[in-house]
Parts: structure tokens; C-alpha cells; sequence
């Protein structure tokens, strides 16, 4: 039985569609295909079971079956058609993005970042961020991700028709256990409360709101309106409460190297998102085993845990160097994405002892070139520099949104000298002060 739940465990987690039994098991057409890989996959463990030595080769040829059957689940998602091939931004959505009144969460303002995106965020919130303050975190009572997508129980067929058109697109797309922040964090209690989610979860959820998708000749379409996370009356963002998304936790992380440069990236036009944009560090999303790993007892702890990860992971660092990689993490800020159904993101700064060139792109993602030319990073030896250093990227280059929304932080920060939050980032990134 313990074989058998850990081989259970083993499919959950590696077999991409295993989830989405909701979306294609409902499908007649996809019956044949399901029969046949539940047949196969009977024999292989048998075959597995029979032919292993011991309890442990047992156990890993079974999780081998559940590696093995995945690409051709792939495969077989990739074969299947969809009449949709475009995808975009509805007016309707565009007018209720435009005229964005607020954000229900108290405290929460709207801002329109320089690259044209709006988010909402709260200066009080963030500049209490910055000190650190511990808040509790709690694991969600009950299957999450199962009740998001009952909430679009309507939609189910679009949702399946979005997903292999997403999945047919140039690119990479590929299904991780996400962590989601279920409710606000900074209430009385100073408690945050998670779940597991999945990035298929947040695909068919915070990112088909508000699109209109549409065949070749635009003779079939449909749109999700209905489920943009925005009270018509009011003409606000709801809350995470009261949201019907996955809402999986963003994190963007800008890390400044002992020879006073903070390292950027191109993203490749693989990317599901900011492609061929400039992109801090380690920027990306929560995974599961974040949290699944450390279980840690603080939010902002999980948070840093998750953008060293990303950083790391971006910057194919060895693991010497993993060792020694930040001295310290700074988690800065806070935000909601409102284009992408109003999801979560925190955003922070880093420093380590590494040099910059000892930072090297992982190319299935990122870059250090783009149009050809060498993207150079950008000296931040004063406050002055790192002014000049933002005004000058966003002139050159078009910016990811986290990445503008962590310059714009700074930008309101380091222009009000011997503000408390002008102090913390200068003394952090060892910048000396203006004068």
C-alpha cells in the first residue's frame, strides 16, 4: 500500500494533465486515448512491480512510468486541434482597465506604471514591508484549485479550447504546482493564508478573463468578460477574498553584485510572459515546493525563499556558489497585476559577493543579448546611478511590469533623501547617501 500511495503521489505531481480531469475527461473524444494510457500504464507497472529487485526499485520504476507517460500526454495535447488561433484583450476589458477606479482592498491605490500597465498597491503597506514584519502563514483547508475552477464551471469547454490553443503556440508551456494567496495578508491577525494551485489553473483562470479568443477569420469567437475580477458598479478591483482566480504568487527579485551592478536579463521569446522584455534577476512565479520544502512559518520568508530560487535558477549558478549567493534579501514591495486578473506579486532587491560576470543566462529563458547587442547591466554605486540607471533602461528598452513596478518603488523611494524608506534601500545596497 505504501508503494502504491507513493507511485499515486508520483502521478499527481509529474503527469501534467493529471488535474485537468475536469477540463478533458469530460471530452468523449479524448476517451479512446485515456483507456489505452490506463492500460499501458497497468502493464508497466506490473511489468515494473515483477521485474524490480526490491521495495526501492520498485518504487523508482513506478515513478519512472509516471516520467515516461507524460511526454506523450504532451504529445497528445499538442496533435489536438482548436478552431481559436488569436487571443486578446477585449474592449470591454480595455475600458474597465482604463477607468479603474480603485481597488476594494483598504489602502490599495491605482498606479499606471510607465510601461502602460495598471496595478494597485498600497505605499502604507510596502513601506511596512520593508521592515521586515513577520506574518504568519497558514495552509488552506481544502482543495483549492478544485474550487476556483468550479467557479467557471460555465466556461469548462472554453477553458479546454484556450489550453491547447496556449499549448499549440510558439514556445513553452508547462504545468507546475503553484503556490496561491488566498486572502489579504495585512489584516489584524498578520496572517496570510496559501494554497496549492497550478500554473494550467492560472492560464485558464487570471489570464482567459477579460480576453476575446477567435478563429482564423474570426467567425468563431468567444469572450470571458463575465469574469473579469472588477465590480461593475464601483468600477474596483475585488479582493483576493472575493476573487475567481488562481491568483499564484509572482515574484520578481533585482540582485546588485560586489562590483555594483544589478543584473538584468532579456526574456526569450519562448516565455509565456514578458517576451523579448527586460527582466530583473530572478523573476517568475511561487512554486509549490517552496513551501512544500522548508514550511516556513513567515510569508516574507517563503517570499524570499521563492526569488532566490528564481535567481539562482535563471543565473545557472553552481552550487558553490548557491552557498555563498546573497548575503541578504530585502523583500520591498507588494502589487496586483490588474491585466492579469488582478494576481499577486512581491517584488525585493538582493546583494552578493558574486561579480557580475560570474552571472550567466539561462538561455531557455533569458538572455544578456537582445537586437544583437550585448545587454549591458548597470552600475548603481550611489543613488544618483541608480536614478539615472532607471530612467536611462526605460528610455532604451521595453520593460517587464514587475520589474517597472520594483523601478517605480525605488524611483518614489530614493527621490525623498532621509525618508525611512530612502534609508533602509541605501543602507541595504550600501549606496551612499545625496547630499
Amino acid at each position: 500500500m505504501y508503494l502504491l500511495g507513493e507511485f499515486w503521489k508520483a502521478i499527481r505531481e509529474r503527469i501534467l494533465f493529471f488535474r485537468y480531469d475536469l477540463l478533458f475527461l469530460v471530452s468523449r473524444r479524448y476517451f479512446g486515448f485515456l483507456l489505452g494510457s490506463a492500460i499501458l500504464s497497468v502493464l508497466l507497472i506490473f511489468y515494473a512491480f515483477f521485474t524490480a529487485a526490491d521495495a526501492q526499485s520498485q518504487l523508482a520504476a513506478w515513478c519512472g512510468v509516471a516520467v515516461t507517460l507524460s511526454p506523450y500526454l504532451v504529445t497528445f495535447l499538442k496533435e489536438s486541434t482548436t478552431p481559436y488561433e488569436t487571443a486578446e484583450r477585449s474592449k470591454t476589458a480595455e475600458d474597465l482597465y482604463n477607468t479603474l477606479k480603485g481597488d476594494d482592498t483598504v489602502g490599495f491605490e491605482t498606479v499606471k506604471l510607465p510601461c502602460n500597465e495598471w496595478v494597485t498597491t498600497s505605499k502604507n503597506l510596502n513601506s511596512s514591508i520593508l521592515r521586515q514584519p513577520h506574518i504568519s502563514l497558514e495552509l488552506f483547508n481544502g482543495d483549492y484549485e478544485k474550487l476556483i475552477l468550479n467557479k467557471w464551471h460555465e466556461l469548462r469547454s472554453e477553458q479546454r479550447e484556450y489550453l491547447i490553443f496556449k499549448i499549440n503556440k510558439p514556445g513553452y508551456l508547462f504545468n507546475e504546482s503553484k503556490v496561491a494567496l488566498v486572502g489579504d495578508f495585512f489584516n489584524a491577525d498578520q496572517k496570510a493564508i496559501v494554497a496549492k494551485t497550478s500554473y494550467f489553473a492560472s492560464t485558464i483562470t487570471n489570464e482567459l478573463c477579460g480576453t476575446v479568443v477567435k478563429s482564423a477569420n474570426g467567425a468563431k469567437k468567444f469572450y470571458t468578460d463575465n469574469k473579469l475580477p472588477i465590480e461593475l458598479g464601483t468600477g474596483h478591483l475585488v479582493t483576493l477574498g472575493n476573487s475567481n482566480m488562481s491568483n499564484h504568487i509572482g515574484i520578481t527579485l533585482l540582485v546588485k553584485t560586489s562590483d555594483n551592478q544589478i543584473i538584468l536579463w532579456s526574456q526569450t521569446s519562448g516565455a509565456q510572459q514578458n517576451k523579448d522584455e527586460i527582466v530583473a534577476t530572478g523573476s517568475g512565479s511561487m512554486d509549490w515546493q517552496d513551501y512544500k520544502g522548508k514550511r516556513p512559518a513567515n510569508l516574507l520568508a517563503l517570499v524570499k525563499t521563492a526569488m532566490i530560487r528564481e535567481a539562482v535558477e535563471e543565473s545557472t549558478l553552481n552550487p558553490i556558489q548557491r552557498e555563498k549567493l546573497f548575503n541578504d534579501t530585502m523583500v520591498t514591495g507588494y502589487f496586483r497585476w490588474v491585466s492579469r486578473g488582478g494576481k499577486p506579486e512581491f517584488v525585493g532587491i538582493a546583494k552578493t559577493d558574486l561579480m557580475a560576470l560570474q552571472f550567466t543566462p539561462e538561455r531557455k529563458e533569458v538572455d544578456n543579448v537582445q537586437n544583437n547587442k550585448q545587454l549591458f547591466n548597470k552600475n548603481v554605486r550611489s543613488v544618483d546611478e541608480l536614478l539615472k540607471g532607471i530612467e536611462s533602461l526605460r528610455e532604451s528598452y521595453k520593460i517587464s511590469v514587475s520589474l517597472d513596478f520594483l523601478f517605480w518603488q525605488l524611483k518614489e523611494y530614493m527621490e525623498k533623501p532621509n525618508s525611512e524608506e530612502y534609508n533602509k534601500v541605501a543602507e541595504f545596497w550600501d549606496l551612499p547617501h545625496q547630499h
